[in-house]
């Protein structure tokens, strides 16, 4: 490892020990997009996948009516359908209490999440490049502008 890389991951704190996470996110400001996350390092992306199926309907996911009945089924579990944070974390001596307790700080409480508008996020990420399947959006209720 070379000085730079070091002193980069000296300065990570209590992610310095992570060396590779992936998942995918549910970004508050992109309500309908599915993020994916991937780090490695100190290289870090974030970028959008498609749709939530709960964006989509069990009907424009496919067609056997057996899948949508079971799609309809597992969305009406939690309010959010499927959307969720799902990340996976990799590292040597991982202070995972301190990881998840950071990382849950960063999400939508209850109250927030009950009213929207008291929901004011600044969104710091760079705009997602033009969506490869912009038929979707006439699923979607919002678009990323």
């Amino acid at each position: 490892e070379n000085v730079h890389a070091a002193a980069i991951r000296k300065r990570a704190g209590i992610f310095a020990p992570v060396l590779r996470s992936k998942g995918y996110i549910w970004l508050a400001t992109r309500p309908d997009i599915e993020g994916s996350w991937s780090q490695a390092g100190a290289v870090l992306r974030v970028d959008p996948e498609s749709p939530w199926i709960a964006v989509l309907g069990a009907e424009n996911v496919t067609e056997d009516p057996y899948e949508q009945q079971a799609l309809k089924e597992r969305l009406a579990e939690h309010p959010t359908g499927d959307r969720r944070q799902e990340l996976v974390i990799i590292g040597t001596d991982l202070d995972e209490a301190g990881i998840s307790a950071l990382l849950d700080s960063c999400l939508v409480t209850d109250e927030e999440w009950k009213d929207p508008a008291r929901l004011v996020v600044d969104d710091p990420f760079p705009m997602w490049q033009e969506d490869p399947f912009p038929n979707w959006d006439k699923y979607c209720t919002t678009k990323d502008e």
